[in-house]
């Protein structure tokens, strides 16, 4: 079964494109975007193998430099 998840990050001003950047060099994303207005500064759309692999994701989500927050929300498909 593959976990797809939605990721929004917020960056530190200015940094926007060292996380975009970062996000696209790991092999779980299939999308990022930088937002140009919104609460929120990068999207990304993340396919993972199983949940185990998604705490891995967001371990290395957390450890990014220059990420004031973020948030992930796993989809279920009908």
């Amino acid at each position: 079964m593959v976990v797809k998840v939605f990721l929004t990050i917020i960056s530190e001003p200015g940094r926007i494109n060292e996380i975009y950047t970062k996000l696209k060099s790991f092999d779980e994303v299939r999308l990022v975007c930088i937002v140009d207005s919104g609460p929120h500064d990068i999207v990304a759309l993340v396919e993972v193998e199983t949940l185990d692999g998604y705490r891995v994701l967001i371990e290395k989500v957390a450890s990014l430099p220059n990420t004031e927050d973020f948030s992930s929300f796993i989809t279920v498909d009908s």
